[in-house]
């Protein structure tokens, strides 16, 4: 299953909070920026993309639930 999202991340506790969510995590979690790819996982990847403009999110999993769980965890950190 795939969800796609855009997300503004421009502050370094934003990018901090969004990287540990993403940390545990069982799919992928592609941030593109451009024509940059990232993996979500990487906070030096993250913080290497130009974050005054919303990133577009991909995230990639088996399971349904798995993604609606990242999902919440973004809600509670205030990332989404």
């Amino acid at each position: 299953m795939v969800k796609e999202l855009d997300l503004s991340i421009r502050t370094i506790t934003r990018v901090k909070d969004f990287v540990n969510c993403n940390w545990n995590f069982d799919g992928t979690v592609d941030v593109i920026s451009g024509r940059y790819i990232i993996d979500g996982k990487s906070i030096m990847g993250v913080f290497s993309l130009d974050l005054i403009h919303s990133v577009h999110v991909k995230l990639t999993s088996n399971s349904e639930s798995e993604i609606e769980k990242l999902l919440e965890s973004y809600r509670n950190a205030k990332v989404l």
